[in-house]
């Protein structure tokens, strides 16, 4: 089966937790929670930074 001239489409809704609906991307709570999720992935890759630093010799 080939994918040829198939167009994606972009996803512009989102299930907004604090509200329990589906917004649009536009929706404050969506910037919001965009911010928190890039954070969260920054925090994990330090912190597999430094336990690869370490080199896991506590085991």
């Amino acid at each position: 089966m080939s994918h040829t001239g198939e167009t994606k489409k972009k996803i512009i809704h989102f299930y907004c937790r604090p509200c329990g609906e589906y917004h649009l991307k536009t929706h404050p709570h969506y910037s919001e929670m965009f911010k928190r999720k890039e954070e969260r992935a920054r925090q994990r890759e330090a912190k597999e930074k430094t336990q690869r630093g370490r080199g896991n010799k506590g085991n």
